[in-house]
This record gives C-alpha cells, structure tokens and sequence, in this order.
C-alpha cells in the first residue's frame, strides 16, 4: 500500500514537470502555420526516377511551391535490390530496396551549404510464383513509393531540426 501510494505521487510529479517544462513535439502535422511548411522558401531538386519524383511531391505538398525560394533542397539518390528465396521450392521471394540519398541544403545567396545528410530508408517485397507480373511489378511499384514517402519524411526532419539556422 506505501509503495502503491509512493509510485502515484511519483507519477504525478513527472507528469507536472513534463506538462510545466514547455514541451513541445518537433513536428505538430496539425500546426498549418509553421514558418517552414508552405511558405514557398525552397526550391527543390529535378527528378531523375521515379522515387525521386513521389519525393519531390511529397515534399511539395508539404514545403509548397517555390514563390520567394531562400534555399535549395538537393538530393541524389540510388537504389540497391537484393534479393532472397524465402521457401525451398522457390515458392517465394523477398526483394530488399535500399535507397541511399545524398541531401543538400543550400542558401541560394551564398550558395552555401547549411548542412548535409546522408539518409537511408529500406523496404521489401515478396513475390509468389503463383503472381504474374503486373502484380509484381504493382508490388515493386508500392514498394518504390514507399522508400519515397519515408525518405521526404525523414528530409522534413531533417529540416526541422535545423531550422534555427534556417529562420536565422
């Protein structure tokens, strides 16, 4: 009983301190007013592929479309495939996707760069014997489009991290 009344007060005193130290998450998605998001401050790299261009539209949708660009995102990507049978017959096989971006934020003014970033997103895919092609490829697609989705996620944290050298 002394211990379950010592982890209450323990408990609460945490939860007093944490609500009164002005915690605030990095990335609020429900903060539209952000001075990052869809303020049109970057102008952001030319596809070469396919995973580039769902980046690029991920993060137009959250940056917005150039107006007043101050910076520059640049990203150079490559893809690496693996694969591995997973059953002995060859029944099923697992395709690794490794994408290795190479991010660049750069001022536009000084053309210097204000940080870099190697970032790294991974995904898989089976395939049975038994699919034919368009679903192989449907797979592989959905699987491109999600090393996508995770690297402009990962580019929009990299971002808010350094945004007070951003703002400054």
């Amino acid at each position: 009983m002394l211990l379950f009344k010592f982890f209450k007060i323990i408990t609460a005193s945490c939860l007093f301190l944490l609500l009164s130290c002005g915690y605030k998450p990095l990335i609020n998605f429900n903060q539209n007013n952000h001075p990052i998001f869809s303020s049109g401050n970057f102008i952001l790299f030319s596809p070469k592929n396919d995973i580039d261009f769902h980046i690029k539209k991920k993060l137009l949708k959250d940056f917005g479309y150039p107006q007043m660009p101050k910076y520059q995102i640049e990203l150079k990507s490559s893809l690496e495939q693996s694969k591995s049978i997973i059953t002995e017959n060859n029944e099923n096989t697992r395709y690794n996707f490794k994408l290795i971006s190479n991010l660049n934020l750069i001022e536009l003014n000084t053309k210097k760069i204000i940080f870099s970033k190697i970032i790294i997103s991974n995904t898989a895919f089976t395939s049975s014997i038994n699919m034919t092609g368009f679903q192989t490829e449907t797979a592989k697609n959905y699987a491109e489009q999600r090393l996508a989705y995770d690297t402009a996620e990962k580019i929009k944290i990299e971002i808010l991290i350094h945004q007070k050298e951003i703002l400054s």
